[in-house]
């Protein structure tokens, strides 16, 4: 499992990486955790999220995070402010502002808001956080470059600039406008450049540097003692939230999906039949994550090794045709493997419970009178073997016969009677004998 942060201006993520070997993400907004909830991770971190245009990173979703057993940090910006919050309910917070944030010192979103560039530019702030500006003249006054007057004038200017456009120049330019002496803005100027408090980004290290020692130690999970609500509007955010993209040239792009979506509604058929397949699907998912079934690295190998034979994507290259071809990650591949050894595992463990619903399946789909039929028509065929007990050339002959149908090449006998649910080997080589036999003595002499 890995480690994953959301990550704007508050540090480089080149920065970050000397510190702290994770996946970085964009900073978090409303859906980011839920999403990557998917992706099971060891640890999320949040330093960065947004505050304006889209809506903010909900607590209930840190909350569903930490339910699922994943440890959440938080620090600096978003993540100080979520973490004082969430702290009763298991979130760690690090650093200064954390703390300010949880004692009650400061209270507003606007301590940490800072605008910043776009991804594309590396999300380079345009503006300083209060909360850093605060510490840089306090500093000042401390280090004699301004008086105490000249401090709480300079702060309170500050505090009343829309944050966006909050930054040095700004406050000074702003404060020579209302008096203060010349001397001290021009001390205070010369300082700035050497003495000002980044409290945002030494929080950002310290969370980093408290993550990688983290992450070096076994740990005991325990379950939080809260309950988890399911509310409606929960539920909805759930449904809708879609996936997370963890490329750092690729945003989550809902619209897209739905055109895939609204693609496949034109084809009602195929249509009827995914929305069966895949209601299934999200079921046993589910139950399998509430069975909380114990996979390792080798079930979900065999997982892969399986999926590959099937499409015949036996070389390298016929794999990263597939992941691309699909618009899918290594990772995302992984996930989705991870997903299908868990269905697999609860499919072994209810398949012999499956009888009487394989019957009625079968009725709604139609095809219970042909299965019948043949049945019927074997019946004469299985006395025969069992009263004859033919040769093991026959055995493998009908195996192989079974094989080549099948476009597959020929597995072990013990593997293949256990992946289609037969009690074992002998069950299955008497099957596909009858099989074999009935093809040639009914089907092509018909």
């Amino acid at each position: 499992m890995t480690i994953f942060v959301f990550l704007g201006p508050t540090i480089s993520v080149n920065e970050a990486l000397s510190i702290l070997d994770a996946v970085y993400l964009p900073p978090v907004s409303q859906g980011d955790v839920l999403r990557l909830c998917k992706h099971r991770p060891r640890a999320i971190g949040i330093i960065d999220g947004l505050f304006d245009h889209v809506p903010s990173v909900w607590h209930k979703e840190i909350l569903w995070a930490i339910k699922q057993g994943i440890t959440v940090f938080g620090s600096s910006s978003m993540g100080a402010i979520r973490a004082a919050e969430l702290a009763p309910f298991g979130m760690i917070g690090v650093g200064r502002i954390y703390s300010a944030y949880r004692d009650g010192e400061v209270e507003d979103d606007d301590e940490v808001a800072v605008a910043h560039a776009p991804a594309e530019l590396d999300f380079v702030k345009t503006s300083e956080a209060m909360f850093n500006i605060r510490l840089t003249f306090e500093r000042a006054n401390i280090d004699g470059v301004i008086s105490k007057a000249t401090t709480n004038t300079l702060v309170s200017i500050a505090k009343e600039t829309y944050y966006p456009n909050r930054n040095y120049r700004t406050v000074l330019k702003i404060a020579q406008q209302h008096g203060v002496s010349d001397d001290e803005l021009n001390r205070l100027s010369s300082w700035l450049n050497t003495g000002f408090v980044d409290q945002k980004k030494l929080d950002a290290i310290e969370l980093l540097s408290v993550m990688y020692k983290w992450s070096h130690k076994t740990h005991q999970i325990e379950a939080p003692s809260f309950n988890f609500e399911h509310t409606s509007l929960w539920e909805q955010l759930r449904r809708t939230a879609g996936e997370i993209q963890l490329v750092k040239d690729k945003t989550p792009d809902v619209l897209f999906r739905n055109a895939i979506v609204d693609e496949l509604r034109l084809n009602s058929e195929l249509l009827e039949k995914l929305v069966e397949i895949t209601s299934a699907r999200k079921i046993l998912i589910e139950e399998a994550s509430h069975q909380r079934f114990s996979i390792d690295d080798e079930a979900i190998y065999e997982t892969v090794i399986e999926f590959r034979r099937k499409r015949n994507l036996l070389e390298g290259q016929d794999l990263e045709q597939w992941i691309h071809s699909n618009d899918l990650t290594m990772l995302d591949f992984f996930r989705l493997m991870e997903k299908e050894t868990l269905l697999n595992r609860l499919k072994s463990s209810i398949r012999s419970d499956l009888s009487i619903d394989f019957l009625d399946q079968m009725r709604l789909s139609g095809i219970y009178p042909m299965l019948v039929t043949a049945v019927r028509a074997k019946q004469e065929i299985l006395e025969e073997i069992d009263n004859i007990s033919p040769p093991v050339d026959i055995y493998e002959k009908a195996v192989n016969w079974y094989f080549e149908q099948r476009k597959r090449n020929p597995e072990p006998v013990e593997q293949e009677a256990a992946r289609v649910g037969f009690e074992d080997s002998n069950a299955f080589l008497r099957a596909v004998l009858c099989d074999y036999f009935y093809q040639e003595r009914v089907v092509n002499h018909a």
